[in-house]
């Protein structure tokens, strides 16, 4: 009943020569080879550039620049078992990486592992509160571990920091039907909906389509 709208956090790949990047208190500095590994993913070939960041992590065991890469090349492949140990590499370098924690999160979800998922997003939402992506995935996973109220509670959050976004108002409307109908009550009372059908009625004014068959069930 949820739609995902789960925000991956894509790698921005260029192809300007970054020199040093601080790590744990470390300077580190980039070399060729994780550049000439942008360059072939830039080009097109994942697996020349998969070879090229093999060899960059040797050469610098700590750079989450290159772990990131990798496992955003193993994602986007569909190798999410790999791609989550890589971005778990990523986070014993740097247990506050935001891509990684989000990414590593989306994983977890994919995989059910909720709450694994939910101590990620908790780590991402301490470093940017006032981000309302972050709540939104906490929401969307909490909603399909089943904690409708505290998915209701994200979703607000995520509201309140940004109104435009329709996703918030459709998940959470969501929420609120799941809410209702956990105990096996499959069609509540129009009435009880009517919380949960101005969200859809609201998501559905911004141009969301996902609410249309919820909306003719549940609302007047």
């Amino acid at each position: 009943m949820y739609r995902r709208y789960f925000i991956l956090i894509l790698l921005v790949i260029t192809v300007n020569v970054i020199t040093t990047a601080s790590v744990c208190g470390q300077v580190l500095r980039h070399t060729s080879t994780y550049q000439a590994a942008v360059n072939a993913y830039n080009d097109g070939d994942d697996e020349k550039a998969q070879v090229l960041l093999d060899r960059a992590i040797q050469e610098n065991p700590n750079s989450t620049e290159a772990l990131s890469m990798k496992a955003y090349i193993f994602l986007a492949e569909g190798e999410k078992q790999k791609a989550l140990s890589a971005y778990s590499a990523v986070l014993d370098i740097d247990p506050n990486h935001l891509d990684a924690l989000t990414n590593r999160a989306l994983i977890y979800m994919e995989n059910e592992t909720y709450k694994a998922a939910l101590e990620d997003l908790d780590k991402r939402i301490a470093q940017t509160p006032d981000d309302w992506s972050a709540h939104f995935d906490k929401g969307y996973c909490l909603g399909l571990d089943g904690d409708h109220e505290d998915a209701i509670k994200s979703f607000s959050r995520s509201i309140e920091l940004n109104e435009s976004h329709a996703g918030s108002y459709a998940n959470r409307g969501f929420s609120k039907i799941n809410l209702l109908t956990k105990d096996g009550l499959i069609r509540p009372a129009r009435e009880e909906c009517t919380d949960a059908c101005r969200d859809l009625q609201r998501a559905q004014s911004m141009g969301d389509t996902s609410v249309v068959e919820m909306i003719e069930l549940y609302c007047e």
